[in-house]
């Protein structure tokens, strides 16, 4: 265990902060590579930023909550990953659903499918810290890890942990830069790690307090994940349009294009009409009698005939 790095720098928030950075260049290369429009990232990246905030706090006061169950004191030592992921999605959340513009709001699920393979290697290199740091740790196990701390050798759940999430990172990178599935990061993000969640629980042995008999709160907050992911899953099969940012945009270039097609009808439209209207003939001009006409084309004939008879003189 390396609690501490280069003298008193404590080892997980080096590594926090390493996870929040990665997340953060991660979440800028993937819009990039979308094509996420600029205005659209400049809004959702100002509501990661605050999410990142609003979650770390919450992560301390879900602590301080586990904290008052388990020793009667409300005290902010320490934090829970659950309790920022909470925090943080709904500030996520609330800031696409109550912007006034409606293009920021079509686009808060396609982009926040691009930030769950962020959260996910955050949260893996955040583990690496718990393990460093010697807490969040598993029951005794001769086969275990020793932890000066707790004085014996554990199951290192924290190790165990990061793996999983690094391979769910890969998994969701995947599916963003692949094409190949389409709007099922946030769903795979829930469901899987809830259901992992769960049952590494069984296998820590840090005592957190308990809302549920039997239950400890991480595992009641996956169950509540894994609905959430249901839902998710359930909704990207019968809105696809929804989690995908193409389709928002292709959306918006047909309006406009309607919109330039209509606008080219009807000024075809005006002029076709102002044509219809410039007089071609002369109608006010005297209509002649028969007998004029008839003179008229008896003095053609006669010119003709003189015509005639003058070129044969000539030859």
């Amino acid at each position: 265990m390396h609690p501490y790095l280069f003298g008193k720098i404590p080892s997980y928030s080096v590594m926090m902060i390493i996870g929040i950075l990665a997340a953060v260049l991660l979440f800028r290369f993937l819009c990039a590579k979308k094509r996420v429009p600029g205005k659209i990232y400049d809004y959702y990246a100002t509501a990661a930023i605050v999410s990142i905030a609003v979650g770390l706090g919450s992560a301390f006061l879900f602590q301080a909550v586990y904290n008052l169950i388990d020793t009667g004191k409300f005290e902010f030592r320490g934090l829970t990953f659950m309790g920022g992921l909470i925090g943080g999605a709904v500030t996520f959340v609330l800031f696409g659903l109550l912007s006034k513009k409606p293009e920021r709001k079509a686009a808060l699920l396609p982009v926040a499918e691009l930030a769950a393979p962020c959260i996910a290697l955050a949260h893996a290199i955040g583990r690496i810290g718990c393990f460093l740091a010697g807490c969040c740790y598993g029951k005794p196990s001769d086969g275990g890890v020793y932890i000066p701390s707790v004085g014996a050798k554990v199951i290192p759940t924290q190790a165990v942990e990061a793996a999983f999430l690094f391979v769910l990172f890969g998994v969701l990178l995947w599916f963003t830069l692949s094409d190949k599935v389409r709007g099922f990061n946030l769903a795979a993000y829930a469901v899987g790690y809830s259901i992992f969640r769960f049952i590494i629980e069984f296998f820590r042995d840090d005592y957190r307090g308990s809302f549920i008999p039997g239950i400890s709160p991480s595992q009641f907050q996956s169950i509540v994940l894994l609905f959430v992911g249901i839902l998710v899953a359930a909704l990207r099969l019968k809105r696809p349009d929804l989690f995908s940012l193409r389709t928002q945009t292709e959306a918006d270039s047909t309006d406009k294009n309607a919109e330039n097609q209509t606008e080219n009808t009807v000024t075809e439209t005006e002029n076709g009409n102002e044509n219809s209207h410039t007089p071609t003939e002369n109608y006010d001009a005297p209509v002649k009698s028969p007998d004029e006409n008839a003179d008229k084309i008896d003095g053609e004939n006669v010119g003709e005939t003189d015509n005639k008879n003058s070129d044969e003189n000539v030859d």
